[in-house]
């Protein structure tokens, strides 16, 4: 998943957030419209919604927005000059190319299911254009068809891709991407992920629904935080023992034969298998003595009972009870002394509960 992608920037808010609902068709804007809505939405973001005759956006250079978002668009003139925009979003957009958008300073582009015709051709055209963009850090493309992904190769400053259900075959392409901190390559079935070895900066990597069988090539990622290997047929994650920095495993619906893996060792704090959570094992120690604090209240609490129930009885009798009842105190304040320790010692991250 990608939750960060969706949300406007979280330094922006209706101060400074324009939706076109509110202003009619931009196409429409004059000198005057522009002048009384640039200092509004200054350093801020643009959306547009469904706007069916985008035709001039001429007025975009007037304007001092960080953000730009076009959400079903269509007839989109390819012409867009603006020298603050930083991130750029065009979803479910009418877009052939983007070769006369001149965004000097365009660090973010994500561009998801594109509405044009002739789908591989221009597709790829569109992909081959990115290359524009020479500050491009994040690219997110979403349900393109590209099969050949080699114009990214010279992308070397890119720190996060997204190819998601992209067609994508091989990963060779990316392999001078050794910058890239995240990369998603989620629903392409036929991919092959021999190359993503050589990407050792990686730290979150998806790769959900690709007709895997093994993940031998993910040996050498020692820093990934995130991995999401669900929906494939992964039999043995015995690769993943020596990634000592993961923090999150994905792997619901696989073939896995080997997850004692996981319980062995005390790398991974949260995993899924069968898309339900699964304790650790400093997880599953730490209720075993939370089920034994439990097991002695219950004790000491049948002692009380039993000692309010002797005050009849002769003194000698209910001296021993009483010291029955001091010796279960004590031995549950060992207990929890012990306890104590324990769970100190599994929320260190340099010592091995045993």
């Amino acid at each position: 998943m990608l939750p960060h992608l969706f949300p406007i920037s979280e330094t922006l808010n209706d101060n400074n957030l324009i939706n076109s609902d509110e202003l009619n068709t931009l196409s429409e804007w004059d000198t005057t419209m522009i002048k009384t809505y640039q200092n509004q939405i200054k350093y801020g973001a643009l959306r547009i919604w469904s706007n069916y005759d985008l035709k001039n956006m001429e007025f975009m250079q007037f304007l001092k927005i960080t953000e730009l978002q076009l959400y079903d668009c269509n007839n989109i003139i390819p012409k867009l000059e603006n020298r603050t925009i930083k991130e750029l979003r065009l979803q479910e957009c009418e877009i052939f190319s983007v070769k006369d958008f001149h965004l000097e300073n365009l660090e973010m582009l994500y561009i998801t299911n594109p509405n044009n015709s002739n789908k591989k051709q221009k597709q790829n055209k569109l992909a081959n254009e990115i290359l524009l963009f020479k500050k491009l850090k994040s690219i997110y493309l979403f349900s393109f068809t590209i099969v050949d992904v080699s114009p990214l190769s010279q992308m070397t400053g890119l720190t996060a891709l997204c190819l998601n259900d992209c067609d994508i075959r091989s990963t060779e392409a990316l392999r001078p991407l050794i910058n890239l901190t995240e990369l998603f390559l989620e629903n392409n079935k036929k991919v092959d992920i021999t190359s993503i070895q050589y990407l050792t900066k990686l730290q979150v990597l998806e790769l959900q629904s690709c007709n895997l069988v093994s993940i031998d090539a993910l040996r050498p990622l020692t820093k990934l935080e995130a991995l999401t290997i669900s929906t494939n047929s992964i039999v043995y994650i015995q690769p993943l023992i020596g990634m000592k920095q993961l923090d999150f495993l994905g792997a619901s619906y696989n073939k896995i034969l080997d997850s004692h893996v996981i319980e062995q060792h005390q790398n991974f704090k949260r995993f899924y298998f069968n898309d339900e959570i699964q304790p650790t094992k400093k997880e599953r120690g730490a209720a075993n003595i939370l089920r034994s604090i439990n097991s002695l209240i219950v004790s000491l609490n049948a002692m009380q009972k039993q000692a309010r129930s002797v005050k009849s009885q002769n003194n000698s009798f209910r001296l021993k009870v009483s010291e029955s009842l001091q010796k279960q105190f004590n031995n549950f304040s060992q207990f929890v002394a012990r306890a104590s320790s324990l769970l100190q010692q599994m929320n260190s991250a340099d010592n091995e509960w045993q």
